[in-house]
C-alpha cells in the first residue's frame, strides 16, 4: 500500500501543471476573507458558525450574539493536536439556551469523534472528551441534560464490525462521570421489541416540556422506526416503549416534535405527503397531500412548519400553518435554491427558518425567514471578490438514458467553452440513498474551470432529483440504471457537440463508486481515465466484511437473502474486470482512516485493474485522511489539484472521435 501510495505522488507530482493548479486553488481561495458554514440559531439573540479564515487549514467554532458583527471564537480544534493528527470539528449542538455547546472532534479525517462539552460565554471544556460518539445523535434536553446516541464498546478478540451493532442511546447530566449515565433506548431497553434491528443506529428526541420522547431507529436507508415513551419514565429500567410506526409507514429521517406531536415526511405517495402523529395516541393525520413536485425536507419552527418542494434539480421553500391550512411560496429577493444553513433550517422554539440561497453562478446568501414571510439576511456569509461572475455559467441539459428516461446534466464552465474536440469535462454522478447533488457556488471549482476544465453533474436515477421515485429507480433490481443513466449523460455531452471521449474524465464518490466502476467498465471507450474516490466497488463484499455492511441491506441488497445478494452482486463493478481488456487509467483515492468504505475496496479495485491490462492505475493512499469528512483545506486543496491534474494529463492525447 506504501509502495502504491508513494508511486502515485511521485507520478502526480510530475504533472507539469500540478503546481500551477495548485497555486490557483489557493488564489481561489483567497477570494473570501473566511467561509461561514453549519449556521445554527440556539436563540433569538444567539447564532452558532463554522468559519475557516482564507487559506486556514481547519474551520473554527464561533458564536454572535444579536444581528451584526463577525461574532467571536469558542472552540479551536488546533488546540487538540499533537505530532501527526490534525483535529476538525465534526458536528456541533448548542442548548437551548445557548450558554452551553457539544462540539464533536475527531482526528486526522477518521470520523470516530470524541465529544466535548463547552461553556460558551467562558470557553471552559466541561466535559470531554468522551468517545464512541462519531454519529453525533445528540439531544439537549435542557442546559444539564444530553441524551447520547453511542456506538457500543467492543471486547478484546470481537470484530470490528461489533462496534456498529447494538448502539444505545444514554441520559447524560452535565459534570457526572459517564459511567453514571442512565440507559433510555436501544435493543437493550426491556420494553422495546425484536423490531429494532441490531444494526441500526438509534437516538432519542425530547426536549424540556414536552410530554412524550421519540425513539429513533435510522440507518443508511430513506426511512426510519419510531417509539414513544412518556417523559417522565425516561431512563427507568422497566420503561415501555410503544411502537409508533415501522419502515412500512415509509416516513423519511427528519422533521421533529412540537407540542406532543410529530411532523414528518411520508413518502408512502412517492411525491410525499406532510403527516403528524400524535404521541399519545398514535393518531397519524395527513396535512398536506402529495402534489405535483416532490416533498424533500420539512422543517418544525414555533410558528409554522416550513418545507422544501423539489423541481428536478432545483427546489423552492414553502410555509404551512401546523393544521396544513396557509400554503405559500416563500419569495427570495433574486433566484436561488434554499438550502438549510445547518443540520436543519428550523428550531421548535423559534419562529422562522434560516436558509442559505444557493445557486451555481453566484456566491450563496444567508436569509433569515420571519414569521411573517419577510426575508431578511443575517450577513453571516463572506463576500466574494476578484471572480467575475459574468464568466461563470451553467447550463441545463438533458439525456435520454436506455429505457427512454430523461436525466438531467448540469453543465458548469468558466468562460467560453472550447471547441468540441478541446474542451476537457469532468463527468460526475453518485445515485444512491435518495441523495441529490444540489446547486451551490464553489470558488475552487471556478479555480479548476479557470484551467480549461468543465465540471458536468449527471442526475442518475438512485439520487432524489424527482422524489422517491428517482430513488427507487436506482437502487436494488434497479441499480442498473443509475450506471446506465451517467453512460447516457456521456454519450449526451458527446452528442451535444460539447466534448468527444478523448477528453471526458469520469468521476465517482463513495457510493458513486458503484456508478462509476460499471460505467467505466461497461463502456470504457466514452472515456479517457477515471476516477474511484472512496469508492464502492465490491458490493458484495462489502455487505458482509465492512463493519457497517449490514447497515446498507435496504439499500443494495440484503445478503442474507438469494435476492438481495443478486442486487449486490451485479452492482459490483470489481467482480466484472475482464482480463485483457482496454480500460482507460484510473485514479484510485482513498483515505487510510476511513470508516465508512473499508480501504481494502480501493486494494481489491486497484490491484484487478492493474492486473488486467496496460492502462496506468494510480493509487493515491492518504495516510493522514478518512472519506473526505474532517479533512483540512490544504488536504482539499491538494485532493482537488491531484484530481484536475490527473485528468489534463490523460486528456492531452489524440482527441478524434
Amino acid at each position: 500500500m506504501r509502495a502504491q501510495a508513494d508511486h502515485a505522488r511521485a507520478v502526480l507530482d510530475a504533472i507539469p501543471q500540478r503546481t500551477v493548479i495548485r497555486a490557483a486553488l489557493d488564489v481561489a481561495d483567497a477570494t473570501r476573507p473566511y467561509i461561514v458554514f453549519d449556521i445554527v440559531r440556539a436563540t433569538d439573540a444567539r447564532t452558532f458558525f463554522m468559519r475557516r479564515e482564507a487559506n486556514a487549514s481547519i474551520g473554527r467554532l464561533f458564536v454572535r450574539d444579536g444581528d451584526s458583527g463577525e461574532g467571536r471564537m469558542v472552540f479551536d480544534p488546533a488546540t487538540l493536536d499533537s505530532e501527526g493528527l490534525t483535529h476538525a470539528i465534526s458536528w456541533s449542538y448548542p442548548s437551548p439556551s445557548g450558554r452551553r455547546v457539544v462540539v464533536g472532534v475527531a482526528a486526522n479525517g477518521a470520523e470516530d469523534a470524541e465529544f466535548h462539552v463547552l461553556d460558551v460565554d467562558s470557553g471552559q471544556r466541561l466535559e470531554g472528551p468522551i468517545p464512541r460518539s462519531w454519529l453525533g445523535i445528540v439531544t439537549w434536553v435542557d442546559d444539564d441534560h444530553l441524551l447520547l446516541g453511542r456506538m457500543r464498546e467492543t471486547a478484546t478478540g470481537e470484530p470490528k464490525e461489533a462496534a456498529w451493532l447494538d448502539s444505545q442511546t444514554w441520559l447524560h447530566r452535565i459534570g457526572t462521570p459517564i459511567e453514571d449515565d442512565v440507559h433510555v433506548f436501544g435493543t437493550r431497553s426491556a420494553q422495546v421489541p425484536e423490531e429494532l434491528p441490531a444494526e441500526d443506529f438509534v437516538g432519542v428526541m425530547h426536549r424540556d416540556g414536552e410530554p412524550y420522547a421519540l425513539g429513533l431507529g435510522v440507518g443508511a436507508r430513506a426511512h426510519f422506526s419510531a417509539w414513544t415513551l412518556p417523559a417522565a419514565d425516561l431512563g427507568k429500567p422497566d420503561a415501555r416503549w410503544t411502537r409508533l410506526f415501522g419502515d412500512d409507514a415509509q416516513n423519511q429521517y427528519g422533521g421533529d416534535v412540537r407540542d406532543g406531536q410529530l411532523y414528518v415526511v411520508s413518502t408512502r405517495d412517492p411525491n410525499g405527503e406532510i403527516v403528524r402523529y400524535d404521541l399519545a395516541s398514535g393518531e397519524r393525520r395527513v396535512l398536506r397531500p402529495a402534489g405535483d413536485r416532490p416533498i424533500e425536507s420539512l422543517g418544525v419552527a414555533r410558528d409554522a412548519l416550513y418545507f422544501r418542494e423539489r423541481d428536478g434539480v432545483y427546489s423552492q421553500l414553502k410555509r404551512i400553518s401546523f393544521d396544513g391550512s396557509g400554503e405559500v411560496a416563500i419569495a427570495f429577493p433574486r433566484r436561488g435554491t434554499p438550502m438549510p444553513s445547518g443540520s436543519s433550517y428550523t428550531n421548535p422554539l423559534l419562529d422562522g427558518a434560516l436558509v442559505v440561497l444557493d445557486a451555481w453562478t453566484v456566491p450563496g446568501t444567508d436569509f433569515l425567514v420571519h414569521a411573517d414571510r419577510r426575508t431578511t439576511s443575517p450577513g453571516l456569509l463572506a463576500p466574494v471578490t476578484g471572480i467575475d461572475l459574468a464568466q461563470v455559467h451553467a447550463r441545463d441539459l438533458v439525456a435520454t438514458s436506455h429505457d427512454g428516461v430523461k436525466v438531467p446534466l448540469t453543465l458548469l464552465h468558466y468562460g467560453a467553452l472550447a471547441p468540441a474536440g478541446e474542451q476537457r469535462v469532468l463527468l460526475t454522478g453518485y445515485g444512491a440513498y435518495g441523495m441529490t447533488f444540489d446547486p451551490g457556488f464553489s470558488p475552487q471549482w471556478i479555480g479548476l474551470m479557470q484551467q480549461g476544465i468543465a465540471f458536468a453533474n449527471c442526475h442518475v436515477r438512485g439520487g432524489g432529483e424527482f422524489g422517491n421515485a428517482w430513488h427507487e429507480g436506482g437502487r436494488l433490481g434497479t441499480k442498473a440504471n443509475t450506471w446506465k443513466d451517467l453512460i447516457a449523460c456521456a454519450e449526451a455531452l458527446r452528442d451535444q457537440g460539447i466534448t468527444v471521449p478523448g477528453r471526458l474524465v469520469g468521476m465517482g464518490t463513495s457510493a458513486g463508486g458503484i456508478t462509476i466502476s460499471n460505467a467505466v467498465i461497461e463502456r470504457p471507450e466514452l472515456f479517457a481515465a477515471a476516477i474511484n474516490d472512496v469508492g464502492v466497488s465490491d458490493v458484495l463484499r462489502s455487505l458482509s466484511a465492512s463493519a457497517n455492511g449490514p447497515n446498507h441491506y435496504a439499500e443494495n441488497g440484503d445478503i442474507r437473502t438469494a435476492e438481495g445478494a443478486g442486487f449486490a452482486r451485479a452492482a459490483s463493478g470489481y467482480d466484472k474486470i475482464v482480463a485483457g481488456r482496454a480500460y482507460p487509467p484510473w485514479l484510485v483515492i482513498h483515505g487510510i482512516n476511513d470508516p465508512r468504505v473499508d480501504v481494502w475496496q480501493s486494494n481489491k479495485f486497484t490491484a484487478r485493474m492493474q492486473a488486467a491490462g496496460d492502462a496506468p492505475v494510480l493509487y493515491r493512499l492518504d495516510y493522514a485522511s478518512g472519506h473526505g469528512m474532517g479533512s483540512s483545506a490544504d488536504a482539499r486543496k491538494d485532493y482537488a489539484a491531484d484530481i484536475a491534474a490527473f485528468a489534463i494529463a490523460n486528456t492531452a492525447g489524440d482527441t478524434g472521435p
